[in-house]
């Protein structure tokens, strides 16, 4: 099963270089019903944000973040989504904790310099 949910993960992955979002969906949700993982959640949270669906993006991205809460990336997309949802606040946090752990994280610095304007 676990081979067959990466399958799909890569197929999703395959179908979002060539624009097919919608496909990627569908691939990425089966991919999670055979195989857990933070990846899948942080693209589906990813595609959600891009498309401005915002609860679904933070519902996927929360869980990515639960998962795996030292990812740079994923916890810079939660916290894009929260400040979308005028949560910035807790997008702050979010950025501040990750970089304490890696201070030169450049898209975490630039978002959290724009959050701390406004």
């Amino acid at each position: 099963m676990e081979d067959l949910g990466y399958l799909k993960f890569s197929l999703a992955r395959e179908a979002l270089e060539k624009g097919n979002e919608v496909s990627a969906i569908a691939l990425l949700q089966e991919s999670l019903a055979l195989n857990e993982h933070f990846k899948s959640y942080e693209l589906l949270g990813g595609i959600f944000l891009k498309r401005k669906d915002l609860i679904q993006a933070r519902q996927y991205l929360e869980k990515a973040h639960g998962l795996n809460h030292r990812n740079d990336k994923t916890a810079t997309l939660l916290a894009e989504t929260l400040a979308a949802q005028g949560d910035s606040m807790k997008a702050i946090r979010v950025l501040e904790d990750l970089i304490l752990r890696n201070k030169n994280y450049g898209p975490a610095q630039k978002l959290l310099k724009q959050l701390e304007k406004t």
